[in-house]
């Protein structure tokens, strides 16, 4: 026998021992590989529906911010029945469109949702309708004027009265809303079929300028403006302005409020008004019937600006052709010496002393179809 073939056997046997060695190392790793496998598959999904997921949470967000910003029909309609309004350094707006806006900014604030209409008769290059109930008439790519169809009327009444501006009313039961620093003006009528309440955003026509409540709020607002101007020239003793803005027949200064009497009354001509600010004058005399001689500007500051116990005035309620005080032992005679005159009147109301309330009014009248200062009186408690 040849021994050395147990070597060779040996050998071989070790051999596959190796050989079963890597095979079961190989399964292991194989195994190893699969788990890796089966993990990166099931992390693949988890991430996989992760990203679904979100990016179904994104559309699913800004389809409801589209959503909030084009309303439906509905909600659209219900809007334009209840219009936003504002008045912005005289500029009219409703639902944030005003005069003279681009139609991107009427798409900007109402959507896209609209019809064109491109002739009706008004003059206007095309239309847009919205929902049937609003009307933005453009000439050269603006807002020439707008119309509001069956607003809410009770919307409409509350909207109207709180407004603190110019407004007015008609004969025809039309109301208006006015900017005199635009010229523009809301018309609110039902005289339509259905009587419908109707919104026009538009300027006055000449038919408008016939309203006599349209000339009185005009007229006022005029007063208003031009009493201010007075009251602060009277503060900076500015008489210059003060003779422009007076009647031909010169300024009636009444220290008490019986205007027209003869009584504590000077006048002063357009002239006199403005030279020798140093002279002196007889205002009056006081209730015990000491004179008050002053210079103009010294009568201004010590009783036109100060009360009957020398107190700093603050006149903090301004009424146009009434007064917020009855009397004060003096009767106010305006309206019956002067019927032709209206007035306008700063009032400042007594403090805890009672009679220390104090009236300043301008009175204008006519001349020339302008109104002009007649006369400045000073109205106070009077025993």
């Amino acid at each position: 026998m040849n021994h050395n073939i147990f070597p060779e056997l040996k050998n071989v046997t070790k051999s596959k021992q190796r050989v079963m060695k890597n095979v079961l190392q190989e399964l292991e790793n194989t195994s190893r590989t699969r788990k890796h496998k089966l993990r990166y598959v099931l992390l693949s999904t988890i991430l996989t529906v992760c990203t679904m997921f979100l990016v179904l949470n994104e559309i699913s967000i800004k389809n409801k911010q589209i959503t909030s910003k084009e309303q439906s029909p509905t909600e659209m309609h219900s809007d334009l029945l209840k219009p936003t309004f504002s008045n912005k350094q005289g500029h009219l707006y409703l639902h944030g469109i005003t005069l003279g806006d681009s139609k991107e900014k009427v798409i900007e604030r109402l959507g896209g949702k609209y019809l064109i209409e491109q002739e009706d008769g008004s003059g206007a290059d095309f239309v847009m309708e919205y929902d049937g109930v609003a009307r933005f008439y453009i000439i050269k790519d603006k807002v020439n004027h707008i119309l509001l169809m069956k607003v809410d009327k009770k919307y409409f009444d509350q909207l109207f009265a709180n407004y603190e501006g110019f407004k007015f009313g008609s004969s025809s039961d039309d109301r208006f809303i006015y900017s005199e620093e635009t010229v523009q003006i809301i018309k609110a009528t039902t005289n339509v079929p259905n009587q419908d309440l109707y919104l026009y955003l538009t300027y006055p026509g000449p038919e408008l300028r016939g309203n006599p409540e349209f000339l009185k709020m005009e007229q006022k607002n005029a007063l208003m403006e031009k009493s201010e101007s007075i009251f602060s020239s009277l503060e900076n003793h500015n008489w210059k302005e003060i003779s422009d803005m007076a009647h031909p027949e010169g300024i009636v200064f009444s220290l008490f409020a019986d205007l027209g009497t003869n009584s504590n009354e000077v006048i002063l001509s357009k002239e006199e008004l403005i030279v020798d600010d140093q002279q002196e004058i007889v205002w009056g005399a006081d209730h015990s019937g000491r004179k008050i001689i002053r210079t103009k500007d010294e009568f201004v500051d010590g009783y036109l600006f100060k009360n009957i116990y020398q107190n700093e005035i603050d006149y903090n309620t301004v009424t146009f052709d009434s007064s917020s005080v009855e009397s004060g032992g003096v009767i106010n005679t305006i309206s019956t010496k002067f019927p032709d005159a209206i007035y306008v009147e700063y009032y400042s109301e007594a403090s805890e002393e009672e009679y220390d309330w104090q009236a300043l009014r301008f009175v204008f009248r006519e001349y020339e179809g302008e109104w002009l200062l007649f006369g400045i009186v000073r109205d106070v408690h009077h025993p």
